[in-house]
């Protein structure tokens, strides 16, 4: 019996999650897709639910891919590449639908990212949230400096900490510094962390311990001994 409540509340959890995605909701071919007889097929089932998430994005996706693969020379830069898929939401939504949609395309794609990154609002969640999850090896690799990524990053723990992540991205900052010659940058940048996280501790011990461990043995590695 139990089983069997089991397996119609996972049903109704299911038919829930296709309602919500629509009817003609279907599987998204991938960021790197090449195949444009299977874009160009999917876009045709999709033209009367573009409007339902995430099929709109999944349109928009398909038909990015598309163009580059049709007109590779014509679509080489960001500024070209954000102007398509501009369009491509006003002609088929009437609007833009997805503003943030043309980071998220070159962020998956691991392509224009400094210029998309320094397009992105500061207030935008989108860029405390989700970009800071990147490998910060890839940003470095984007001809932003090692220093800009620091201080960035450094500057997003320190106004808006998260005890669940800041762990992980205390290990990402700690990547980012291997690559800065200037010591006083990382040194001044670990000190105004340590700073914003030690009060943490009489607020939740058991939460923030860990990282004001961590963030003071990342002090002690360039010899300031913190008390």
């Amino acid at each position: 019996m139990k089983k069997l409540v089991k397996t119609v509340m996972v049903m109704f959890v299911v038919l829930g999650a296709m309602a919500v995605m629509g009817a003609d909701a279907v599987k998204f071919l991938g960021w790197h897709c090449a195949d444009t007889e299977a874009m160009t097929a999917q876009n045709l089932t999709l033209k009367d639910s573009i409007g339902v998430y995430p099929n709109g994005m999944i349109y928009v996706t398909n038909a990015m891919n598309i163009a580059r693969q049709q007109n590779p020379e014509k679509y080489t830069t960001y500024e070209s590449m954000c102007k398509f898929m501009k369009s491509i939401q006003i002609n088929n939504f009437g609007k833009i639908v997805y503003p943030s949609y043309t980071y998220q395309y070159f962020f998956c794609n691991n392509i224009f990212l400094k210029e998309s990154y320094e397009a992105i609002p500061e207030n935008s969640s989108y860029k405390t949230n989700y970009w800071i999850h990147k490998d910060p090896k890839i940003f470095i690799g984007a001809s932003i400096t090692a220093a800009e990524i620091f201080n960035e990053w450094t500057a997003v723990i320190t106004t808006n900490p998260n005890a669940k992540s800041i762990s992980a991205l205390l290990k990402k900052l700690q990547v980012v510094s291997l690559n800065i010659n200037d010591e006083d940058i990382v040194t001044k940048g670990y000190k105004k962390i340590y700073r914003t996280l030690l009060p943490k501790l009489a607020e939740d011990k058991a939460a923030w311990e860990k990282s004001v461990v961590q963030i003071t043995l990342m002090l002690k590695s360039y010899s300031i001994v913190v008390k």
